[in-house]
């Protein structure tokens, strides 16, 4: 049986070979979950991180982010951006200084 078998071009593998086939297919499944899981925990810490930072981001481009308020002009006291900050446009069109309080 085996000579007609390897005459037809096929070979006959016994049960070393495989065992052998099956230990590269568990490790081949081991690493593929073992890549999945990095991926998955990889995008739940960039998720996590730069989803909240890009939020904060935005804040700072609103005048009101940055402890300000849209106003027809500012106080002396104030550092005023003409047109800046989202003052001037939409909601805010009359008012178009972004006043901010200076610390001191």
């Amino acid at each position: 049986m085996t000579k007609l078998v390897e005459n037809l071009g096929y070979a006959v593998l016994n049960w070393d070979d495989i065992m052998k086939h099956k230990k590269a297919m568990w490790n081949f499944v081991v690493a593929g979950a073992i890549a999945i899981l990095l991926l998955v925990v990889s995008w739940y810490i960039v998720k996590k991180f730069l989803g909240s930072s890009s939020h904060d981001l935005s804040n700072l481009q609103s005048c009101e982010g940055r402890n300000g308020h849209c106003l027809p002009s500012c106080s002396d006291n104030d550092m005023a951006y003409l047109n800046a900050l989202g003052c001037g446009s939409g909601d805010y069109k009359d008012k178009k200084f972004c006043c901010i309080p200076q610390q001191t």
